[in-house]
């Protein structure tokens, strides 16, 4: 038994890493699974590629696609510019080695939650850093900026009272006058 397992230890190959990679970009994601097994003292190591799972593939571009689209809206709403988001590219490396189908979640999520703060960054722009509260990511800024300037701008017009501009410095205004009552 000793004999064998020294032998493997030089000469074989153990999996060390599964999981996908590839580009989210203009149309969607492109990427593939895969393998990574670490060899031995006299092995090389070795990566085995194959296609993604028709499954993950679909959600990776449905979840995608999806928070391009509340960006863009959350953009327009503040009256800022979409060329970021249309432009946008990011390569990712997403490891599922030892997860459960739990863990494989909570690892999608964070990839995501990345994402999206990367294509709000990108729309905010560094102006926007200002109207950003304290551990605050810019996907929660954008997303509360343009919440509560639609959500003031509604109220204010059905009082009849003039409009906040739609402009981060508007945002940051209606932002001010939603948490001030609550």
């Amino acid at each position: 038994i000793a004999l064998a397992a020294s032998w493997k230890s030089l000469f074989g190959r153990k999996l060390k890493d599964t999981g996908s990679e590839g580009e989210f970009g203009a149309d969607g994601f492109e990427g593939e699974s895969y393998r990574f097994y670490k060899g031995g003292l006299f092995r090389s190591n070795k990566t085995v590629r194959s296609e993604l799972d028709a499954t993950l593939q679909e959600g990776l571009n449905a979840q995608f696609s999806s928070i391009k689209a509340s960006t863009a809206e959350a953009a327009k709403a503040l009256g800022l510019g979409t060329e970021s988001i249309d432009s946008f590219t990011k390569s990712v490396k997403i490891s599922f080695q030892g997860l459960d189908e739990k863990g494989i979640q909570d690892k999608l999520k964070e990839t995501f939650d990345g994402i999206a703060n990367d294509l709000a960054t990108g729309v905010l722009g560094t102006a926007g850093a200002e109207f950003m509260k304290t551990g605050e990511t810019a996907a929660e800024a954008l997303t509360r900026l343009s919440t509560n300037i639609t959500a003031a701008n509604a109220a204010m017009e059905t009082l009849g009272f003039s409009l906040f501009e739609v402009s981060l410095k508007g945002a940051d205004a209606a932002s001010t006058l939603i948490d001030a009552f609550g």
